[in-house]
């Protein structure tokens, strides 16, 4: 009977060793996950913006594309001379109004 129970003990003994080290592995599981997860998901974070910003980009520079085809067409020198310029065809008038002091102080 006293062999039974020191191998009782012993068994009791031997799982407790083994839940500290299954402990002391997940805390340390654990830490590795805080010290090197944090970065990755700033990371991850930082690729998502960078994405949004490549495609904002890619449309600014289709659009640049597609302005720079029509920029020998009449229609678009006309425009760019009426808007930058303020010329005007030989029939049109251009009005200038003179704003009162109280709007423009406003």
């Amino acid at each position: 009977m006293k062999k039974s129970r020191e191998k009782k003990k012993f068994r009791i003994n031997l799982s407790s060793k083994r839940q500290r080290i299954i402990a002391a592995v997940l805390a340390v599981l654990l830490l590795l996950l805080v010290v090197y997860g944090r970065p990755i998901i700033k990371l991850r974070m930082e690729n998502k913006q960078l994405q949004e910003q490549n495609e904002e980009l890619t449309k600014e520079k289709n659009a640049k594309a597609k302005e720079l085809k029509n920029v020998h067409s009449k229609d678009y020198i006309k425009e760019q001379a009426r808007k930058q310029l303020r010329l005007l065809d030989k029939d049109e008038k251009i009005f200038i109004f003179e704003e009162d002091q109280d709007e423009a102080e406003d």
